[in-house]
């Protein structure tokens, strides 16, 4: 559930391997953000506006994922598709990725 879409709609989470990266991506399915907001979604205590109501929380999430990424060397930031998709992309650098066969069953 999503306090920024509309109820029964859902979020999606899904993982990527790009180049030397893990991307993590956050997908919801509401009305999107306009690009001149997008950026100042990761500033410390800034806040999305939900219909006219207050969403609560302070505003502190995303300036927090930002942080977390740069800190390893990655990323995120925010992208209209069907909603708004929130990408954070950090290195792999150092990390061997398992094999996803083996991972869940070690003796296959």
């Amino acid at each position: 559930m999503s306090k920024f879409s509309a109820p029964g709609s859902g979020v999606e989470l899904l993982c990527e391997h790009a180049g030397d990266n893990a991307v993590v991506c956050v997908v919801d399915h509401g009305a999107g953000i306009e690009p001149e907001r997008r950026g100042a979604l990761f500033q410390r205590f800034s806040r999305g506006l939900h219909r006219g109501t207050d969403p609560g929380g302070v505003g502190l999430g995303l300036a927090f994922v930002r942080v977390v990424a740069e800190k390893h060397g990655g990323a995120a930031w925010a992208e209209h598709e069907r909603g708004t998709v929130f990408r954070l992309s950090v290195p792999l650098a150092g990390f061997e990725l398992a094999d996803p066969l083996t991972a869940a069953d070690p003796t296959l």
